[in-house]
């Protein structure tokens, strides 16, 4: 008679990704101009030199939000840098990465990162306060990295409705619309 060896009690085990680390900017005090380029260490766990695990890809969110239940850019890149091509609203944002192995699998994602995005303010300098007789030229300070510009002009303090508007790389504008004469105009 064989008897067959008895097994040993089962044990668990799981499988996992490791998750991005390194993850800059992440100073929500630290204000952005424009969107920064997003970086992490890259994932490469090597033993006695030979790699065991490496990222196949990356996959990067971006939210306004720390619960990522709105996302405002997600892309993948086999990059561990990536640039936002895209415009984002001034404000908060946060963003994480996560490791997509060579069959597509994806790991957990990093803890979030944070970075603030402030467009820089130009400084209205004509026309101020005062009476003025016809329609003005407009003009206000060049603020730094600005490509264009948008005047808003209205009759009412909070711009609505808008009595005109312009979109312009320069840092002046006359208007070829008449204004109206009396009364209080507001202008951003």
């Amino acid at each position: 008679d064989v008897s067959q060896p008895g097994w040993s009690d089962a044990q668990s085990f799981e499988v996992t990704l490791p998750s991005p680390s390194g993850l800059t900017p992440d100073d929500p005090s630290q204000f952005f101009d424009r969107i920064p380029t997003l970086c992490w260490q890259p994932i490469l766990t090597n033993q006695d030199n030979i790699p065991l695990v490496a990222a196949w890809k990356y996959r990067l969110q971006v939210s306004s939000r720390s619960d990522f239940q709105t996302i405002t850019s997600s892309i993948e890149t086999e990059m561990n840098c990536w640039t936002p091509q895209s415009w984002f609203l001034p404000g908060l944002y946060y963003w994480r990465v996560a490791m997509i192995d060579a069959a597509g699998y994806p790991g957990s994602y990093s803890a979030p990162a944070a970075f603030y995005l402030q467009i820089p303010t130009t400084t209205l300098l004509n026309p101020i306060s005062g009476w003025i007789s016809s329609t003005p030229t407009f003009t206000w300070e060049p603020a730094l990295g600005m490509a264009s510009y948008r005047l808003d002009v209205s009759l009412e303090p909070d711009f609505y409705p808008l009595l005109d508007w312009a979109q312009t790389a320069n840092t002046q504008y006359t208007s070829l619309f008449t204004y109206p004469v009396e009364g209080l105009l507001y202008w951003r």
